[in-house]
């Protein structure tokens, strides 16, 4: 469709415009508000009511963006924190970054739920579990965002450190057993497509 969108009763700044598909607009019940006329095609509207005592006062209204861009804005709050844990070892930011950690991971994870073939929601929420020590459920999701995605040397690159890495640990633990797609043959294969 083109055009819509929605206005609010005493708002200077015009109306608020969707910004396509997997957007939401959420606002106070008790804000009178309209609707701006959708000038080609059909645009449909879910409404649902939530009766909550926390969300917080903003604007007229405030887009929310799709779970997928708000755990990608998330990455990089993640990827600020670990460079201050790398300098200094706080437990307030040792705090903020599991806690954003846990945040991205849910956000992903409601991604993958609402597409199961978003490779690249997959491809984060693998490197998200990988974060968290997570390492099965890790791979299980980048094998999937490379079989969704067979020629992103990314996803690829990073499949191949995830097993590098699990490998180490396992000949570090004694429990040196790969299980079939694991070994070496894998690793050297997924290194080669990262290229």
């Amino acid at each position: 469709f083109d055009g819509g969108g929605t206005f609010f009763e005493n708002d200077m700044e015009g109306p608020l415009t969707p910004k396509g598909a997997g957007y939401a607009l959420l606002h106070e019940s008790s804000q009178r508000h309209g609707g701006v006329k959708v000038t080609r095609g059909v645009r449909d509207i879910w409404v649902v009511f939530v009766s909550s005592r926390r969300i917080p006062k903003h604007r007229a209204g405030v887009l929310l963006p799709h779970p997928r861009e708000q755990a990608t804005r998330l990455k990089i709050q993640v990827q600020l924190l670990e460079e201050e844990i790398d300098e200094t070892s706080t437990s307030t930011i040792t705090t903020n970054y599991r806690e954003n950690l846990e945040l991205r991971l849910r956000y992903l994870c409601l991604a993958v739920k609402c597409n199961q073939k978003d490779e690249e929601a997959l491809h984060q929420l693998g490197m998200v579990l990988h974060k968290m020590n997570q390492t099965d459920s890790a791979l299980e999701c980048l094998r999937r965002s490379t079989e969704l995605a067979p020629n992103n040397a990314d996803f690829w690159g990073n499949l191949g450190v995830v097993l590098m890495q699990r490998q180490k640990e396992r000949n570090k633990t004694g429990s040196g057993n790969s299980f079939e797609g694991d070994g070496d043959e894998a690793i050297a294969d997924c290194f080669e497509r990262s290229i």
